[in-house]
C-alpha cells in the first residue's frame, strides 16, 4: 500500500475504474455548478481619488494621511450610521457582539488601500450593485466632511492665538504711537534732517530761544527718538506679515475646499463580481478527480493486500 501512489500503479487504477471516475468527476463538476447558483452573487464598486489642499500633519506624504483617515472608525462608523448599513446586512444593534460583526462585515465588504501610483482606491463588494455604489460615494463624503473638520479645528486654534496676539501687538503699535507724538510735541520728527538743519543753524550764530529749545531736546532726547522709531518701524512690518499669516489661516479656517479628488467616480455595476461559476465547477471537478483516484487507489492496495495475505 506505501508503494501504491507511484505512476503506474495511478495509471492502472484509472484505466480500471475509468467510467467510474468519469462519472463521479462529471457529478463533482455538476455539484460545484450547483453550489454556484446557491452563493449570493456580489457585485463591485470601485474609486480612486487623489489627496487635494491637504496640509501636512507629519512627515507622512499627503496619499498615506488621507489613507489613516479613510481608514478611520469614525468614517466606517459615520458611513454605517447615514447608510443605515446595521439593517442592510442584517445585523441587529442590540446583538451582544453586534460592533465584531459590523467590524468583520465591513472588512470583508469594504478594502481601501494604496496605489502604485499613490492614489487611494476604495474597493465596495455587496450583494446590491446600488448599495455598494452609494457605499463608495459615502465613504468619501464623509471624508471629505471629516478631513474639513479637523482641519477647521486645527486653524481655529490658529485663528484663536492670533487673535490674542493682533491685540497685544496693536497695543504695543498704540504705545510706540503716543510715544512718538510726545517727540513730535517736542519738535523732533526727523533726527537726522533736523540734526543737520540745527548744525547750520547754530553756525550761523543762530541762537534763539526756538533754536535752545530744540537744541536741549535733541540733547536730551533724539537717542530715544531713533530706538522709539526703528522699534515702531519693526513692528509695524512684524504686523504686516502678521496680518498676511492671520488672514491666510483665517481663510483656512472657512474654506469649503475638498478634499479628495476623484479621478475615477464609482458606478453601478451591470454585471456580478462573484461567483465565478466555472471557476466552481473546475475546482470541484479537480477535487473530484483527484479523491476518487484516490480513494480507488487506497481501496486497490487494502484489496491487493488481503490477496497476498489470503495466498501466504
Amino acid at each position: 500500500m506505501e508503494n501504491y501512489f507511484d505512476n503506474k500503479k495511478l495509471i492502472d487504477v484509472v484505466t480500471k475504474w475509468k467510467y467510474h471516475i468519469i462519472i463521479i468527476t462529471f457529478l463533482c463538476g455538476v455539484a460545484g455548478a450547483a453550489v454556484s447558483f446557491l452563493v449570493e452573487p456580489k457585485y463591485e464598486s470601485i474609486a480612486i481619488v487623489y489627496p487635494a489642499n491637504i496640509f501636512p500633519y507629519s512627515k507622512e506624504s499627503h496619499t498615506e494621511q488621507i489613507l489613516q483617515i479613510f481608514q478611520s472608525d469614525d468614517i466606517k462608523n459615520a458611513v454605517i450610521e447615514k447608510l443605515g448599513l446595521n439593517e442592510h446586512y442584517k445585523i441587529a444593534k442590540t446583538e451582544p457582539r453586534s460592533n465584531a460583526y459590523m467590524d468583520s462585515k465591513w472588512k470583508s465588504s469594504v478594502s481601501i488601500f494604496r496605489t502604485p501610483n499613490d492614489a487611494i482606491k476604495i474597493r465596495v463588494m455587496d450583494v446590491d450593485p446600488k448599495k455598494a455604489r452609494d457605499i463608495a460615494n459615502c465613504v468619501i463624503e464623509e471624508f471629505d466632511k471629516h478631513t474639513r473638520e479637523m482641519q477647521r479645528i486645527k486653524f481655529k486654534e490658529v485663528v484663536d492665538l492670533f487673535d490674542g496676539q493682533r491685540e497685544r501687538k496693536l497695543k504695543m503699535l498704540d504705545s510706540l504711537k503716543n510715544e512718538m507724538k510726545k517727540y513730535n510735541e517736542m519738535g523732533i520728527y526727523d533726527v537726522p534732517f533736523q540734526a543737520k538743519e540745527l548744525a547750520e543753524a547754530m553756525l550761523k550764530g543762530g541762537n534763539s530761544s526756538q533754536i535752545s529749545q530744540l537744541r536741549d531736546a535733541f540733547n536730551e532726547h533724539s537717542a530715544d527718538y531713533l530706538v522709539t522709531q526703528t522699534w515702531l518701524e519693526g513692528e509695524a512690518l512684524a504686523l504686516q506679515d502678521f496680518i498676511e499669516k492671520y488672514d491666510r489661516a483665517y481663510i483656512e479656517y472657512n474654506r469649503e475646499f475638498t478634499f479628495a479628488s476623484v479621478v475615477s467616480s464609482p458606478d453601478i455595476a451591470d454585471r456580478k463580481y462573484s461567483p465565478v461559476r466555472w471557476i466552481y465547477v473546475v475546482l470541484f471537478t479537480i477535487a473530484g478527480f483527484v479523491l476518487t483516484v484516490a480513494a480507488l487507489a487506497v481501496l486497490e492496495a487494502i484489496n491487493d493486500k488481503k490477496v497476498h495475505s489470503g495466498n501466504e
